[in-house]
């Protein structure tokens, strides 16, 4: 990242070699991102720090919120994605929605990583008391006396100083246990050449009615929803700041930088115009937490979105206890952010 930003510098670069730097400064700090939060995941996990949020979904609504949103890491056209999800009615399961997100993108995502052509399939049927997930792929496989390798921490089969793929091979030891935590099995079925099935289960919860779905996929928002819209971004990291300014300058939106809680709250009492508040939970002078309260006794009705680095469960419940509409975790993405204000901006 560092090397790469600094050859962007030059002046005499072409347009060509200047976008070929920023895609790959873009790929490692995604990477980058990823491999953090899988050791402050770990960390978590490992000292019994993990929080969960634990609520009844839906299991055929919770697929789909994960479908419409899903960010599969399969760029090669000779892969294909199939989802084989039968339709399983009146059943709910007791779970995090947002770990049970990570414990299929995970799985996902490595499926799509070791798979050079062939396909990738989510799959879920019914067994008795439990609901039964795989994903299945047509890659390279595991060897049998390295199938339970697969799940100890920083490890692949292949973990020599010349392996070919990618990683930190923490994923599928943060899935199993995450897995685990509900009270689910997981277990892999493999032929080394031939691809690789991993099966997990969860228990579930018989409804006598049938639930709504409480989860919509989200659709693309036009861009006019948000022209001549305030919002008030209360921020102290500045390139933080700058990154959502520029964000909403596409939209057409105007813009108001508070620094901290207190100048948050001066905004609101000045009776200014905000038609929303992106709300940091971590500054200085006054925190995200005691402005969103202080707010809400001047104002119930204005939507604010909670942001922060900290993508724990608990987290999320503070926020929303402190009286936010919604949460997000940085670092923030473009698209994530607009289907999530559109929910509160007509």
């Amino acid at each position: 990242i560092l090397g790469f930003l600094e050859l962007a510098d030059d002046e005499d670069l072409t347009e060509e070699d200047r976008k070929m730097y920023f895609e790959v400064i873009s790929k490692s700090s995604n990477r980058l991102t990823n491999t953090i939060d899988d050791i402050i995941f770990v960390s978590s996990i490992d000292s019994n720090a993990l929080e969960s949020m634990e609520e009844k979904f839906d299991i055929n609504a919770l697929l789909d919120d994960f479908l419409s949103s899903v960010s599969l890491v399969n760029k090669n056209p000779l892969t294909e994605f199939i989802c084989n999800k039968s339709q399983i009615n009146n059943i709910s399961i007791q779970i995090d929605k947002n770990i049970f997100r990570q414990i299929l993108q995970k799985l996902l995502d490595n499926a799509f990583k070791f798979t050079e052509k062939g396909y990738v399939e989510l799959g879920v049927q019914l067994n008795e008391n439990d609901l039964v997930f795989s994903v299945s792929d047509t890659g390279i496989g595991v060897a049998k006396k390295n199938q339970q390798v697969i799940f100890d921490k920083f490890r692949q089969e292949d973990f020599g100083f010349s392996r070919s793929y990618e990683g930190s091979g923490l994923g599928l030891y943060i899935v199993k246990k995450l897995v685990e935590r509900f009270q689910g099995k997981i277990w892999l079925e493999s032929e080394q050449g031939k691809g690789s099935v991993i099966y997990f289960t969860f228990p579930v919860i018989r409804e006598k009615e049938e639930i709504p779905a409480e989860l919509q996929a989200n659709e693309r928002i036009p861009k006019p929803f948000l022209a001549g819209k305030t919002i008030l971004i209360t921020e102290d990291e500045i390139s933080n700041f700058i990154y959502l300014e520029a964000v909403f300058n596409k939209y057409n939106s105007n813009v108001i930088h508070a620094k901290n809680g207190k100048e948050a709250i001066d905004v609101i009492r000045s009776g200014m115009q905000v038609d929303l508040i992106l709300m940091d939970l971590k500054m200085p002078i006054m925190d995200g937490f005691v402005a969103t309260r202080e707010i809400r006794k001047l104002n119930s009705a204005l939507p604010i979105i909670a942001q922060t680095a900290f993508a724990l469960s608990k987290e999320k419940e503070n926020a929303m206890d402190a009286g936010c509409n919604d949460y997000l975790t940085k670092p923030i993405r473009m698209n994530e952010l607009i289907n999530c204000i559109s929910q509160y901006i007509k």
